[in-house]
């Protein structure tokens, strides 16, 4: 990292004053000059004693509960306990049929035709495709074309900007999205 010379002035003045007030507050409040203690909350300290507080019986604390509003009881462990009523019935979409697969898609303004995506692997030329960003849930349809795109790491799909732009913002580019024939 280059420093300018004006950079270089305040890091040596504020080395020099801190060389210098440092101590100077070190010896400040070391000073005992009869002035009362106080903590930092502004509440005064009383006079130290040579004494030990006395012992307290085990489970007991030295601070006073307060039992102003509070229930006997929690609010949420009162009321009968009820057996467990079997099990859950949980929801889970039927399947749609037709193939399924993961990607990574991009885009390209180079592209000729706006309806169709280029798609690197397990699809054939020709195939309709429903293409679904999986962090949006937005869809777009197209035609499929095989052809080499990407890095192959897995499927990757290459489509006009202007289609791209119905699934993510370009600033999102690549996205995950899953391919539907």
């Amino acid at each position: 990292m280059f420093l300018d010379p004006i950079d270089r002035r305040r890091i040596v003045a504020v080395s020099a004053l801190s060389v210098l007030a440092l101590p100077a507050l070190f010896w400040a409040a070391g000073s005992d000059d009869g002035s009362p203690n106080v903590a930092t909350a502004g509440v005064e300290i009383g006079e130290s004693t040579d004494e030990a507080p006395a012992p307290r019986p085990a489970g007991t604390s030295a601070l006073t509960p307060d039992t102003s509003g509070v229930a006997d009881d929690p609010v949420y462990m009162g009321g009968p306990q009820t057996a467990g009523q079997g099990v859950p019935k949980v929801a889970i979409p039927a399947d749609q049929g037709g193939t399924r697969v993961s990607a990574s898609a991009t885009y390209s303004s180079e592209l000729l035709d706006r309806n169709r995506c280029n798609v690197s692997e397990r699809v054939t030329t020709g195939d309709r495709l429903t293409v679904v960003n999986l962090a949006n849930n937005r869809t777009i349809e197209c035609t499929a074309i095989l052809s080499p795109v990407g890095n192959g790491n897995g499927v990757n799909v290459l489509m006009h900007r202007d289609l791209y732009m119905q699934l993510a913002d370009v600033t999102d580019a690549p996205i995950y999205v899953e391919l539907r024939t």
